[in-house]
C-alpha cells in the first residue's frame, strides 16, 4: 500500500512540474520573460503615457509541432521555465472563445545553461 501512495504521489508531483522534458527539473537552460498586453488607451496626447500592463497569459513551448510545456505567466506578467537546449516556437494562446487579446507566435532558441529572454505581447485590440 505504501508503494501505490508513494507512486501517485510522485505522479502528481511530476504533474505539477513545468518542466516537461523527461522530468529533469535540475535543466540549467530554458526560457524567461516578460508578457503585457497594449495599447491600453485609444489616444495617447502628447505628455501622457499610456504604458501596456503586465499579462497574465498562457503559453506553449513547441518543437517540431510537438508541445513541449504549457505555461502560465503569474500575475506581473513573468514566466521562468526550464527546457533543454534547441530551438522551439512560443505559441501565445488567447482566453478560451475569445478572440483578444491575441499574440502571434514566436521562434526561440535556447543556449546550454543559458535562460533566453523574451518579450511577448499581446494586442488588446483597442484602436
Amino acid at each position: 500500500m505504501r508503494w501505490l501512495i508513494s507512486s501517485l504521489l510522485m505522479l502528481v508531483l511530476s504533474a505539477c512540474n513545468p518542466v516537461m522534458d523527461d522530468g529533469d527539473p535540475f535543466l540549467n537552460s530554458g526560457l524567461e520573460g516578460l508578457v503585457t498586453v497594449g495599447p491600453q488607451c485609444p489616444v495617447v496626447r502628447e505628455g501622457e503615457s499610456c504604458p501596456d500592463l503586465p499579462y497574465a497569459a498562457t503559453l506553449e513551448l513547441r518543437q517540431a509541432g510537438r508541445l513541449i510545456v504549457r505555461f502560465q505567466s503569474d500575475a506581473q506578467g513573468k514566466f521562468r521555465v526550464a527546457v533543454r537546449p534547441g530551438s522551439y516556437s512560443l505559441q501565445p494562446k488567447s482566453p478560451v472563445g475569445q478572440f483578444l487579446p491575441a499574440a502571434g507566435p514566436q521562434a526561440v532558441t535556447v543556449l546550454e545553461g543559458q535562460f533566453s529572454s523574451i518579450a511577448v505581447m499581446y494586442d488588446s485590440g483597442i484602436r
